[in-house]
């Protein structure tokens, strides 16, 4: 099966297409964590290891030692992200 890879960008208020639903959830998900939580799922801003932060606190990677404010740890959702998926070729 040949594949193709596709681009899903999120922009805040804007719809997905029918075929982008998973990526939806995903990104649905991550939102109300964050929202109900005040977690964010980032990455290290120096090792890029993936951890849960305190948005709003000095953080301390639990890999490397490295401290650092929220924005020193890239989330990982965010609006405007893109997701690049695998589709079949014939697919949009």
């Amino acid at each position: 099966m040949k594949t193709i890879s596709k681009e899903i960008t999120r922009q805040h208020g804007n719809a997905f297409d029918k075929d982008e639903v998973l990526a939806k959830n995903q990104i649905t998900i991550s939102e109300a964590i964050a929202d109900k939580m005040g977690y964010y799922l980032t990455t290290c801003g120096n090792c890029g290891t993936i951890q849960f932060i305190d948005n709003g606190l000095h953080s301390t990677c639990y890999q490397c030692g490295f401290v650092g404010e929220s924005g020193e740890y890239p989330s990982l959702f965010f609006d405007g992200m893109t997701i690049i998926r695998e589709v079949k070729a014939n697919e949009k």
